[in-house]
């Protein structure tokens, strides 16, 4: 069964209120990882938080190079491993592996491979 996706109309001062947020430099909104809230944060803070993950080098290793190149030749590998398996059919539903007619495209915000 499938839930309506249909949303209410919002009214005037709703829309203006959300295109001003989305202006506003002074804060980052992002969708939160679990449950589909929407997360508000200061601009500053969110940062901070930010290079404090990547900074942690129990989770992090600053990289001398970039991967790109060499993910989408193993990805381009795999596809044709897939396909010449007859599985081209699992791999079509790989948001990652979405082919965009000029190579793999990486997924939107990845700030390695845009």
């Amino acid at each position: 069964m499938r839930l309506s996706t249909r949303r209410r109309p919002i009214s005037r001062e709703e829309r203006v209120a959300i295109r001003d947020l989305k202006s506003n430099s002074n804060i980052v909104i992002r969708q939160a990882d679990k449950g589909g809230a929407v997360t508000i944060l200061n601009t500053v803070d969110y940062i901070k938080e930010a290079e404090s993950q990547l900074n942690n080098s129990s989770f992090y290793k600053k990289l001398t190079y970039n991967p790109c190149a060499q993910f989408k030749k193993d990805l381009k590998s795999m596809i044709n491993t897939f396909s010449s398996e007859g599985q081209s059919e699992a791999v079509k539903d790989i948001p990652i592996l979405q082919n965009t007619g000029c190579g793999l495209r990486f997924p939107p915000g990845d700030p390695y491979c845009e």
